[in-house]
């Protein structure tokens, strides 16, 4: 599975959720794709995914 660039240990549907999230942070906060996916890493790079399953965060819209 290509994870496009995310260090995040995920299964598909989060890897979607992160991709919903890079392309809101890439409109609203006009910042490049790269910059987005490693913004993303620095916050989320070695939880593993019982830790974001569980996070309150994953069952909100990425807009928020």
């Amino acid at each position: 599975m290509s994870t496009e660039g995310f260090l995040v240990a995920f299964d598909e549907e989060m890897l979607e959720y992160f991709r919903d999230m890079t392309d809101v942070l890439v409109g609203k906060c006009g910042i490049s794709r790269r910059e987005a996916v490693v913004r993303i890493n620095e916050r989320y790079a070695g939880k593993g995914m019982s830790v974001l399953e569980w996070n309150p965060m994953t069952h909100d819209f990425p807009e928020f």
